[in-house]
């Protein structure tokens, strides 16, 4: 949950100083941020949470995860190549993003806290 967080600071900070008109360089830096904290996020859901999953729900639900993921590294790399990125490019990343946030706190870390307490202590 606190990658959660960072990952949604780094988005906002972003996208406030792109409206804002911050120089390309610093939407360049900021925008690497992002980047690498997703990928750090998402190694390690591949690493501990996805094989976690795996065990106690069906393989459905980690291929979804997965093609979440997939899609929003996609679409930062899309977005990456636009200087500065693009309104609408904000907005599906925003989605995505908390798509990602909601689905993990609000549905997979509870059901794993309910049915399994004592494991799912990741």
């Amino acid at each position: 949950m606190d990658d959660h967080r960072l990952i949604l600071a780094d988005f906002e900070m972003l996208r406030v100083r792109t409206q804002q008109g911050t120089d390309e360089q610093t939407q360049i830096i900021l925008f690497d941020r992002l980047t690498k904290s997703l990928g750090e996020h998402f190694m390690k859901e591949e690493r501990l949470l996805l094989p976690f999953l795996n065990r106690y729900l069906s393989n459905t639900v980690c291929n979804q995860l997965t093609t979440a993921n997939t899609e929003i590294i996609s679409l930062t790399k899309d977005q990456g190549n636009q200087s500065p990125p693009s309104e609408e490019s904000f907005s599906r990343l925003e989605k995505l993003l908390q798509t990602h946030v909601s689905t993990e706190e609000n549905v997979l870390f509870w059901y794993l806290d309910v049915q399994h307490p004592t494991d799912s202590k990741l």
